[in-house]
């Protein structure tokens, strides 16, 4: 990816002709589906399926499905899954927008507060009790 998305979206907004937008600009595209995606983040972290589903605190049946691409989890269960392999804000991101999830977003206080907990390497339980304890309704 060589454009910002700004410079994606102006250049959509400018093309009369979608055929040769999409052209033009097919390495601009998110092509890594899900499965694919957390299990590249497996290797990058250095940390199995097993780990990264218990310390997501997720069913460990329903953690492999995701894995295996047979699941779709909501926007929670993949922040779970985020905070269960130690994503930094960038990959959890990325991991939202590969999903079809929306992304954190800093003007929604519940996702300012998880953007903290990624930002200062928190843990899923950490950043739990710190949504309660600011009365935010838990990821979980």
């Amino acid at each position: 990816m060589k454009k910002t998305t700004a410079q994606l979206l102006d250049a959509l907004k400018k093309n009369k002709n979608i055929k040769h937008f999409l052209n033009s600009n097919k390495d601009e595209f998110i092509n890594s589906d899900l499965a694919q995606y957390l299990n590249e983040l497996l290797i990058q972290k250095n940390i199995d399926k097993a780990r990264a589903i218990e310390n997501a605190n997720l069913n460990t049946q329903y953690g492999y499905q995701i894995f295996a691409g047979q699941r779709n989890p909501s926007r929670d269960k993949l922040l779970q899954l985020a905070f269960g392999m130690a994503l930094d804000l960038k990959c959890t991101q990325r991991l939202l927008n590969i999903a079809g999830a929306s992304e954190l977003y800093p003007r929604n206080q519940k996702d300012s507060i998880i953007i903290f907990a990624l930002n200062n390497s928190l843990s899923l339980m950490e950043c739990e009790e710190l949504l309660e304890e600011m009365g935010e309704y838990t990821i979980q």
